[in-house]
C-alpha cells in the first residue's frame, strides 16, 4: 500500500486554492479560525442519516452544512463524502437562518474528533472535487 504525506498534499492543494482564489476567509465569530475554510462548488455530505446536506465550507478541523432540521450542540454525527470518505463529528452548534435568501433552515457547524484524519477528509474532499 503506498504511503502518502497527508500534511504535503494538503500543503499542495491549500497552494492551488489561493492561486485560485478559492479559499474563503470567513469572519470570526465565537469559534477560532485556525485553518482556511474551503468552499465545494457542488459539494453534498451524508450525515448520519444518510441524507445529502449541502457543505457550506470544510477546514481541516471541521466542517459546516445547510439542514431542513436542527442538530444539536454536542451531538456526535457520522458524515461522508459519496460514501468514499467517513470521519466522526461534534456538532459545536447549530444557527437558525431566515430570510427570503436563506438556503435553509439551518446551518450546522462540526467539528472533526480526529483531527489527522480531518486532514485526510479535507484532501480527499478536494481532490473528488478537482475530479468531477
Amino acid at each position: 500500500m503506498e504511503h502518502r504525506n497527508w500534511q504535503q498534499e494538503y500543503e499542495r492543494i491549500l497552494e492551488e486554492a489561493k492561486r485560485a482564489g478559492r479559499i474563503q476567509v470567513l469572519p470570526s465569530r465565537s469559534e477560532k479560525r485556525r485553518h482556511p475554510r474551503f468552499r465545494l462548488k457542488a459539494g453534498k455530505v451524508l450525515v448520519t442519516e444518510q441524507i445529502p446536506h449541502d457543505v457550506v465550507d470544510l477546514s481541516v478541523s471541521g466542517l459546516a452544512f445547510y439542514s431542513d432540521r436542527p442538530f444539536t450542540a454536542g451531538q456526535s454525527i457520522l458524515m461522508s463524502l459519496h460514501q468514499v470518505v467517513a470521519i466522526q463529528a461534534e456538532v459545536m452548534g447549530c444557527d437558525a437562518l431566515s430570510g427570503p435568501d436563506a438556503p435553509a433552515p439551518y446551518k450546522v457547524r462540526c467539528q472533526f474528533q480526529d483531527a489527522d484524519y480531518g486532514l485526510r477528509f479535507l484532501v480527499v474532499a478536494m481532490e473528488m472535487e478537482r475530479g468531477s
